[in-house]
């Protein structure tokens, strides 16, 4: 092996070290603090042996697919040196900008990245660009910057000194090892609790295809079959009724609840003069912390944990509109062709659609549109609707509150928590100013007096008492979503009891499963046989009528089309909640004494009543069942 930079630079005893290093692995000192930012960034145990081979795995990978680039790139240098020379300068840059993406994520979210973090980069740079220049502003460009001619110059330096090229034996079972890996980790990396950053690059690209083409790590909704529902006759009068979704919008936020900055006046005030027909619900939580498996459960009314036959079969709540003769619609800010959700959703009990796609709107935060463009499709939906006699169910679906929030800086009236690009404050304010617009337009065209209004979210947001990261979250804290239902001024004499047990409800623990049923009572429709069948299955109830407190709620991330190498799930009975993780086991805590879940109950031998009705529930359940290690 002839001489290197490193043994240029110190002959005795470095050099001999590196001499007989690279002899195996090449390219030890990259390789060598990849492991470094490991061992001292992450946050999980490695449990099990599976779990010590996976990780033994991509360490294996990492050199594999290094020492193929740059003994390909000494080869090349023999013929084509500038082409060897562009091919290190690429892979260093490669290398600078994971290891740099995978601090910056590691300091936003507490967690090292996965192959998921570093794909969602490539294909939601928008919103990863938040995640990276977050807490670290301004320094991850120039770290990338500095590690970069850090690689390059190492390299390069060693490329243009006397040096033997890799012989061809050793270059083809560093071909057909990465290309081998590769195929079997575009397999199975959707199980995979560690990746290593520099193991990533070759992957990066691997799972972008896959994922365009047939969901990839980033889990696709395959096309659903709707059942066609027999034609309904509504009780009473059928109000006007609009179903509000926010994103990533967390109760504990908004100053409907109590929160500190005043980030919802239009909708506290509205609330207000609501007065007994407005209840905001105080206990309401998701049943999942991601989008793509809580948009399901939401528009189902079914835990995400229910069979796939179960999800891609159920009537969603748009197809009991359509059946009660309602003209339908939904106006959405976000991308429905992202994970597919036009498959999922979109069909013909949707009168009229308009998304990101449909809108040819620009891109201005995350996947999503401007909200005010949205909200202008809203009214003029609205003045459509004043004009026909046919009643009219909406879904409108607000974007700018994703990651990393997005608001008119007319609307900006807080400083930022944290840092320039997580305007959290500011983006559910300029929603809320949105929320007034719609008020306004209610009241113009004469239908504020008979509209049904509910407002809740897919999911909250990041937890920073815990320090976990909301995909993997299943804290209260990210869990808590806003839910507040208003129905119309004639429901004080047309439906008395309705608006009544909805008051004595809104103390109660409910989760998004109930949306749909309340929705489907709302319409007047809930009494009827036809529905028996839908309706007995759900998992949620009518916030409109009497229910069972202690009934159980399940939250879990899992499901038909994604699937997480951290699993987990969280059941809440009461105010009782089991909180379980594949990686470290049962947690049990009462979330009235304990509202922020820091004291574990699991081994207090007074909760062991508790304790028992919750493990019955996951054993009842199969996808609960499937995840839980008895400790």
């Amino acid at each position: 092996m002839s001489r290197s930079i490193w043994s240029r630079i110190s002959p005795s005893p470095l050099g001999r070290l590196e001499r007989r290093l690279a002899r195996i692995v090449p390219l030890w000192p990259l390789t060598a603090l990849s492991l470094g930012l490991d061992v001292l960034l992450r946050t999980e145990r490695i449990r099990g042996a599976g779990a010590y081979l996976w990780y033994v795995g991509t360490c294996v990978f990492s050199l594999a697919v290094w020492t193929f680039g740059f003994d390909l790139s000494a080869r090349l240098r023999r013929r084509k040196r500038r082409a060897a020379d562009v091919l290190v300068g690429a892979l260093c840059f490669v290398a600078a900008l994971l290891t740099v993406l995978s601090l910056g994520f590691h300091a936003e979210f507490h967690s090292w990245p996965t192959t998921y973090a570093l794909v969602h980069a490539v294909n939601e740079p928008r919103e990863s660009l938040g995640y990276v220049l977050g807490p670290l502003l301004g320094l991850p460009l120039l770290g990338v910057v500095l590690l970069w001619a850090s690689y390059a110059a190492l390299w390069l330096a060693r490329l243009r000194g006397p040096q033997r090229a890799a012989p061809k034996s050793r270059l083809t079972v560093a071909a057909v090892t990465t290309l081998g890996m590769l195929i079997g980790y575009g397999y199975v990396h959707r199980f995979a609790p560690f990746m290593l950053p520099d193991a990533t690059a070759a992957k990066v690209v691997l799972d972008t295809v896959v994922n365009q083409v047939a969901g990839g790590v980033r889990g696709r909704l395959l096309a659903a079959t709707r059942p066609k529902l027999p034609q309904l006759s509504p009780r009473g009068r059928p109000p006007l009724i609009i179903f509000v979704v926010g994103e990533s919008l967390p109760a504990s936020h908004m100053s409907v609840y109590g929160y500190g900055h005043d980030t919802t006046p239009a909708l506290r005030k509205w609330t207000e003069d609501a007065d007994s027909r407005a209840a905001v619900f105080v206990h309401a939580m998701a049943n999942s912390s991601v989008t793509k498996v809580s948009l399901p459960s939401l528009m189902t009314g079914l835990f995400p944990s229910r069979a796939t036959y179960d999800l891609h079969t159920y009537p969603l709540v748009w197809n009991y509109a359509k059946a009660a003769g309602y003209r339908t619609a939904l106006v959405s800010a976000q991308s429905y062709a992202w994970n597919n959700l036009e498959g999922f959703f979109l069909d013909g009990a949707l009168d009229h659609v308009f998304t990101l796609e449909t809108s040819k709107n620009p891109i201005v935060n995350s996947t999503g549109m401007d909200d005010a463009l949205m909200l202008d499709e809203v009214i003029r939906v609205l003045e459509r609707a004043k004009a026909d006699d046919q009643p009219l169910f909406l879904v409108m679906q607000f974007n700018g509150t994703h990651h990393p929030g997005h608001y008119h800086p007319e609307h900006r009236r807080f400083e930022p928590d944290s840092h320039p690009l997580w305007n959290r404050d500011n983006a559910i304010y300029c929603m809320d100013y949105e929320l007034a617009r719609l008020r306004q337009a209610l009241e113009r065209l004469g239908l504020a007096d008979q509209t049904f209004l509910l407002l809740a979210s897919d999911h909250g947001e990041l937890d920073q008492v815990h320090k976990i990261h909301r995909t993997e979250s299943y804290y209260q804290l990210t869990l808590g979503v806003p839910l507040v239902v208003m129905a119309p001024k004639y429901w004080r004499q047309e439906r008395a009891a309705a608006l009544s047990t909805l008051a004595n409800n809104r103390a109660l623990r409910v989760s998004l499963v109930d949306v749909t049923p309340t929705l489907v009572d709302a319409m007047g429709v809930y009494d009827d046989a036809a529905l028996e069948r839908w309706l007995k299955k759900m998992n949620g109830h009518s916030l409109l009528r009497a229910f069972d407190h202690d009934r159980p709620i399940v939250a879990v991330n899992t499901d038909e089309h994604l699937r997480w190498s951290r699993q987990g799930f969280a059941v809440v009975r009461g105010n009782t909640k089991l909180l379980y993780y594949s990686w470290s086991g049962p947690a049990l805590f009462d979330l009235d004494a304990d509202p922020e879940e820091r004291d574990n109950l699991w081994s207090d031998p007074g909760r062991d009543s508790d304790r028992a009705g919750l493990l019955r529930v996951v054993e009842q359940d199969p996808t609960l069942r499937g995840i839980f290690r008895a400790p």
